[in-house]
């Protein structure tokens, strides 16, 4: 049976941090072609590789509630704007042919400026809970870099229960 995820024209996807599927590398806050993992969406959803998103909660599908947010939401906190990667590609010169160097790519992480590989894992969430916005940035940079089972399970306790709120408000609004 399909997922009502691939099969919604208002369902897209954005990277929740870098990795390889099928053998193609996929960066934080790229857009992710649903095409590419027909059947195998939810998986990449559950793995929070990928996040589903929306441009408008009016279009938010009830069946996955928890798990589609709204796309401005998870490019604030991801730290990077659809504006941002139009205004890199149309400065990018299509006839060049060298490679970008590291000083030209998009830092993901810009502006969060607390890196959790520095730090033990009350520190990082004591930080979360002095910074709860940034909690989705601080879980995939945690993937990104120790990757700690127990860090990512608290993460993941506290950005399910903000997104619990983000839907208790949302139906007293409507």
């Amino acid at each position: 049976m399909p997922s009502a995820l691939v099969n919604n024209s208002n369902v897209s996807f954005i990277c929740a941090r870098d990795f390889v599927w099928e053998g193609e590398t996929y960066k934080m806050g790229e857009d992710f072609d649903q095409n590419i993992a027909i059947g195998r969406i939810e998986l990449l959803v559950r793995t929070r590789r990928i996040i589903p998103v929306v441009d408008s909660t009016d279009v938010k599908p009830r069946m996955f509630h928890r798990e589609v947010r709204l796309r401005s939401d998870v490019e604030r906190r991801l730290g990077v704007s659809s504006r941002d990667v139009v205004t890199q590609l149309d400065q990018t010169d299509p006839d060049q042919t060298s490679e970008r160097s590291d000083s030209d790519s998009v830092d993901t992480t810009e502006g969060l400026g607390f890196d959790p590989a520095d730090h033990n894992i009350d520190e990082v969430m004591e930080y979360v809970e002095e910074h709860p916005g940034e909690a989705l940035s601080v879980y995939a940079l945690e993937e990104q870099g120790k990757n700690r089972p127990r860090l990512k399970s608290r993460l993941d306790e506290i950005l399910n229960q903000q997104a619990e709120e983000e839907n208790e408000e949302e139906n007293t609004n409507d």
